[in-house]
């Protein structure tokens, strides 16, 4: 899904329905869903790199600035890293439903205070194609339903790896709109998306001090 075939209220909404869903979602499910990404990712690694050759050659032509590149860059040895990371967030407690403190009121009633997940979380994010997968773990683990807005530098590389994500959600009987990604240089498209206040809880921001001050 992406911003050019729905409109941005059906996409927030539509990941609101699935964050529905993924906050009930037993852990043993959740850590599977993250170690199969793991394999899978492992096992397109070719495509992946291809993907983000691209991105690099044209952020090269169009003269992005060498930090910016690098940044970009995703090798083998980052795709590990990203695929290890996958396994280390399922391997971490699940902490939806932990009770982080108890008490007994006067009353005599027992009271406490449990994590719960927050819903819909929005990252707004430029340049790292390797965000797009921590950023869907830590939601994904955490119980909560995911909106990715990448930077347009690194559209090839986050389309594919959304594709992958969005694989092995259906695959694993999870809707795939807990994972919606999209590409956007569009100012008017990203106000939009921060409009959406009706389906998404959380915005995160992460980039430049221009991005950040928008946001």
């Amino acid at each position: 899904m992406d911003a050019q075939t729905t409109s941005i209220e059906q996409l927030a909404r539509a990941a609101r329905r699935a964050a529905m869903t993924v906050a009930t979602l037993p852990t043993e499910r959740k850590n599977q869903t993250l170690l199969v990404l793991a394999a899978r990712l492992a096992q397109r690694q070719d495509a992946i790199l291809q993907a983000n050759a691209q991105d690099l050659q044209l952020a090269e032509a169009a003269g992005l600035a060498s930090a910016k590149v690098q940044r970009l860059r995703l090798t083998a040895a980052g795709l590990g890293q990203l695929c290890d990371g996958l396994r280390q967030v399922a391997a971490l407690p699940d902490p939806v439903g932990a009770v982080v403190k108890q008490w007994t009121a006067p009353s005599g009633m027992v009271v406490s205070k449990v994590r719960t997940p927050l819903g819909v979380i929005c990252m707004i994010y430029e340049a790292r194609p390797g965000v797009t997968v921590d950023a869907f773990a830590l939601c994904f683990k955490s119980g909560n339903a995911c909106i990715l807005k990448g930077g347009k530098e690194a559209h090839h590389s986050n389309t594919l790896l959304a594709a992958i994500v969005r694989e092995t959600l259906t695959e694993q009987g999870v809707p795939p709109e807990a994972m919606t990604a999209f590409t956007s240089s569009s100012r008017d498209e990203l106000r939009e998306l921060l409009r959406q206040d009706a389906s998404i809880d959380l915005v995160i921001p992460r980039g430049g001090h221009e991005l950040i001050r928008f946001v």
